[in-house]
């Protein structure tokens, strides 16, 4: 009984340590090198030259935009006001996690099973920051939820505007949300339509609905053909690592990687257990699916194989991983309880040793720039790559080749700047506007160059 009190309250530490860290995120490197975009985009002035610029430029999905451009516009430079949505976000997630977990398990699975989820690494990577990704998430899970309950219970009018109205939203928010959206609507009505026998009771409306279905994604394979709703700047389609990768980052580390296909194969191949569970097919195909359609759609049409497309995976892996281990484990519980240790404590450790964990690699600190060289705040600036006006007064403030386009090409801001900053991801079409003799200092992601009209050599 000790033991197990024990346990649960280290399952108990795990999922408060990660509601803690998306607290601790929200002053953590003020917006990190994608934020500055989201920040920007916000800036241009109206909301129909924001929509416009997500059309041709961004190619993003407007609800996240939507959502943030009145805070953008009433809190310029407030931090706080611009993180605190964001991590509330995530903290609904958690909550939505929770009530989904105990849909399809007990009470001390399902905290186990959000105890993981909690701490998984892409949700608490992307919790803090002001693009879309924390509310793909929290509708991801918020579609799971009603799902789940539509698959478990009496097809109800509530349930169905329920998950109607969160696959809605969910495809105004990502493309990658279409994505889901599309594989959430594909399994429950698949799973509907069988279990009200509608395939034999009403042949002509089932031909009438599927035929439909398959009009309409012919037509959007079409739409993104002729006119992308979405790409991303790669070069290049993903290797067999970056996509071994991806999974990697979904599960939070190698060891919970391993351990899933060790509890796959000892279930399914040693103790000659099918797939009997609907639930557990579904979450497989759920997990599955975003990877495949990303791969396929990256050498079909263009590369979009980014980790932060995959983020509302961590839930599904969260949840098969405990049934797996559950369902392996049975009444066993000295082995059940190291197994979920090993579990929590390589989720954490993945984690503890990621050297980049809090913002992926993004830490652009302006801030520590502007300490150690003050001079420059009340100089003309020209940034070229992303555009940190967060940091600086417009007025002095100019971006070249970066994502503001207001800068018209008849203009040379280079005869005007006393510093320049050029972000190191955006070096390779940066290059030519280092002017000769400026002195050079590095910061992590940023080079700033500084005329000798104020500091002299």
């Amino acid at each position: 009984m000790i033991g197990e009190t024990l346990f649960k309250r280290f399952m108990l530490v795990a999922l408060f340590m990660g509601i803690l860290s998306r607290i601790f995120l929200l002053g953590y490197f003020p917006l990190n090198f994608d934020e500055l975009i989201q920040y920007d985009v916000l800036n241009i002035p109206k909301w129909s030259q924001v929509s416009e610029y997500l059309r041709l430029h961004e190619r993003q999905l407007p609800l996240a935009y939507a959502f943030y451009y009145p805070i953008v516009k009433f809190f310029p430079h407030n931090l706080y006001a611009l993180r605190v949505p964001a991590v509330i976000f995530s903290l609904m997630s958690l909550f939505l996690f929770w009530k989904t977990a105990l849909l399809i398990f007990n009470k001390e699975k399902s905290l186990f099973a959000t105890s993981l989820f909690s701490i998984s690494f892409l949700p608490l990577a992307f919790t803090h920051t002001i693009r879309p990704y924390p509310i793909f998430l929290m509708l991801s899970l918020a579609g799971l939820y009603f799902m789940v309950r539509l698959l478990r219970e009496e097809l109800s009018l509530k349930l169905l505007i329920g998950f109607t109205a969160s696959l809605l939203l969910l495809c105004s928010v990502h493309p990658f949300g279409v994505v889901q959206a599309g594989l959430y609507g594909l399994i429950t009505s698949l799973v509907i339509f069988k279990r009200q026998h509608l395939f034999k009771r009403a042949p002509f409306f089932t031909l009438l609905f599927w035929g439909g279905g398959f009009f309409a994604l012919l037509m959007g394979v079409a739409y993104l053909v002729e006119n992308p709703i979405f790409a991303h700047p790669n070069l290049h389609s993903p290797d067999i690592f970056k996509t071994l990768g991806a999974f990697v980052f979904a599960s939070s580390g190698y060891i919970n990687v391993f351990l899933f296909i060790l509890f796959a194969f000892l279930q399914h191949i040693i103790k000659k257990r099918i797939f009997k569970q609907e639930v557990l097919l579904i979450g497989l195909f759920l997990l599955m699916g975003p990877f495949i359609a990303a791969y396929a759609f990256s050498f079909v049409f263009f590369p979009v194989y980014e980790l932060r497309f995959f983020i509302h995976t961590s839930a599904l892996f969260s949840l098969i991983l405990t049934h797996y281990l559950y369902e392996l484990c049975c009444d066993r519980v000295v082995l059940k309880r190291g197994l979920q240790t090993v579990v929590l404590g390589s989720t954490i450790l993945f984690l503890c040793l990621k050297p980049s964990f809090f913002s992926l690699e993004n830490k652009i600190n302006i801030p520590q720039i502007l300490r150690d060289h003050p001079q420059i705040e009340g100089s003309t600036v020209l940034n070229c790559g992303n555009c940190p006006s967060f940091y600086f007064d417009p007025k002095r403030f100019q971006c070249l080749r970066g994502w503001d386009f207001s800068i018209s090409s008849d203009k040379n801001p280079l005869n005007r700047p006393d510093a320049i900053f050029i972000f190191k991801e955006n070096k390779n079409f940066c290059e030519s506007v280092i002017p000769v003799g400026w002195r050079e200092y590095s910061y992590p992601g940023v080079s700033v160059f500084i005329s000798p009209r104020i500091f002299p050599q």
